[in-house]
């Protein structure tokens, strides 16, 4: 799976249109509209990561990707394991957590575009 970096961010903006409705608004920012099947109503969240650091993100994960999926090439045992850690991202989402930023080498929830980021309440919004 040898891909340019435009072609891997290409791949991320496929996988999350699959869970609801992507917009890439400038390099490096992608809003994404995903539907909150209990209550009916809409989780915004804003992704901020650029194409580089994804493929630097791939290439990190690609060693445990390897051993744990089993898929030898590095580029595609990295983007396994990046969508297990993505879909996580996604369903452990808090209720006050509107983006995923990237930090330290891979995405992380935050409450808001400070850094580091930070985790929300667990509680639900009012």
């Amino acid at each position: 799976m040898s891909s340019t970096d435009q072609h891997l961010w290409e791949l991320l903006v496929h996988e999350l249109a699959r869970e609801g409705t992507v917009v890439e608004s400038r390099p490096g920012v992608l809003l994404v509209d995903l539907p909150e099947e209990e209550s009916g109503s809409r989780h915004h969240l804003e992704i901020r990561m650029t194409s580089h650091q994804l493929r630097e993100t791939l290439t990190a994960l690609s060693p445990d990707g390897q051993d744990v999926l089993g898929i030898t090439d590095p580029i595609a045992a990295g983007w396994g394991l990046f969508l297990v850690h993505l879909e996580e991202h996604l369903g452990t989402l808090r209720p006050d957590e509107g983006y995923l930023l990237w930090h330290e080498g891979e995405l992380h929830p935050s409450v808001d575009l400070e850094w580091p980021p930070r985790r929300g309440d667990l509680a639900p919004l009012p």
